[in-house]
């Protein structure tokens, strides 16, 4: 682009159409910015782009209005199988049902790398995935050095950065989440359900889930697969009236052998019910690794609280520090484990 466009007179612009790809080459921004962009509808692939393909490049443009719609509904592109670098997406985006929503792309295949969102990303649907950069992170994908500034709001699956990985081939890196992410099951700072590995993440945002088997963390909701959380942090409040609450992550998925590898928690987490940790809320059937670990606030809950894990029924433990308060309904204590069931 040679320079900004504001599309006040143009309502639903959308380059490209449901089922194809919309960009099979490079288009570079140039820094300048689409400004009021106003698309609502159904069909498949909504955002400036519907679809952008592998090999193609979005690259140095912002966006700036009002997205609306449902499977694969995002700010620059309904759905990247490209990549899209240096970014920013100011657009609200509301979703409706079907697969993912995001500040940047809804669901991702290729690569989204040092894109920032700033819009709100909410959806009225029970079951599906949203997160302030891509809804769903699908086989191959990788986000890198993206920050999200914007709150995620929805029901199931919503995440700062991502709202569910699917594969175990995905990567997401260095990547930053400031808004609150709030909803009622599988809530995360960072992503709300992973197999993946996440690395060097920070959740700088508040949680917040209300319902009864939360699954909520400051980093993930639901760890899955051999999923790995290494090097993270969290400084966000944790909040739930639901079970299994954690400073990184909620709870495993079940046969999951997940790991949480050097990660440290420095705010609060707290919850009404049961299962709450400083680093892991609790264990499900599986195997879980938990090493080399750093709880520094306080943890509260109702019963099976630890300053590293609540509910430890299996799995790998050692190496991790507890510096918090641990509070439950019976006692005081700065222990690591709430409850220790392993044979």
């Amino acid at each position: 682009l040679t320079k900004s466009i504001d599309l006040s007179n143009i309502n639903n612009f959308v380059i490209g159409k449901s089922g194809t790809t919309s960009l099979m080459g490079y288009l570079d921004g140039n820094n300048c910015s689409i400004r009021n962009l106003n698309i609502s509808g159904t069909t498949a692939g909504l955002g400036l782009f519907c679809a952008l393909s592998a090999g193609g490049t979005i690259s140095n443009l912002s966006v700036y209005g009002t997205v609306v719609g449902k499977t694969y509904t995002g700010g620059i592109a309904g759905r990247n199988l490209g990549t899209i670098i240096n970014c920013h997406n100011f657009a609200n985006v509301s979703h409706s049902g079907g697969n993912g929503a995001g500040g940047i792309a809804g669901g991702n295949t290729g690569s989204i790398i040092n894109c920032y969102n700033y819009g709100e990303i909410k959806t009225t649907d029970k079951k599906e995935k949203i997160g302030g950069i891509t809804g769903l992170g699908e086989t191959n994908s990788k986000i890198e050095n993206c920050i999200n500034y914007g709150s995620v709001t929805g029901y199931i699956n919503a995440g700062g950065i991502v709202g569910e990985n699917q594969s175990k081939a995905i990567h997401v890196q260095n990547c930053i989440n400031f808004g609150t992410i709030s909803g009622n099951q599988r809530i995360g700072g960072i992503v709300a359900n992973t197999a993946s590995l996440i690395e060097k993440c920070i959740n700088n945002g508040d949680v917040e889930t209300s319902t009864t088997d939360a699954y909520s963390g400051g980093i993930a909701g639901v760890i899955s697969g051999t999923a790995t959380l290494k090097t993270c942090i969290n400084n966000g409040k944790i909040s739930s009236t639901g079970r299994y609450v954690g400073g990184i992550a909620g709870a495993n998925a079940t046969k999951a052998t997940p790991t949480i590898d050097g990660c440290t928690n420095n705010e609060i987490v707290i919850s009404t019910s049961n299962g709450v940790g400083g680093i892991l809320g609790g264990t499900l059937t599986g195997n879980v690794t938990i090493i080399n670990n750093t709880n520094n606030a306080e943890i509260s809950g109702n019963d099976k609280v630890g300053g590293i894990i609540g509910l430890l029924s299996n799995g790998t433990y050692s190496d991790n520090t507890n510096n918090g308060l641990v509070k439950s309904s019976s006692k005081e204590s700065y222990d690591e484990i709430g409850s220790d069931t392993r044979a």
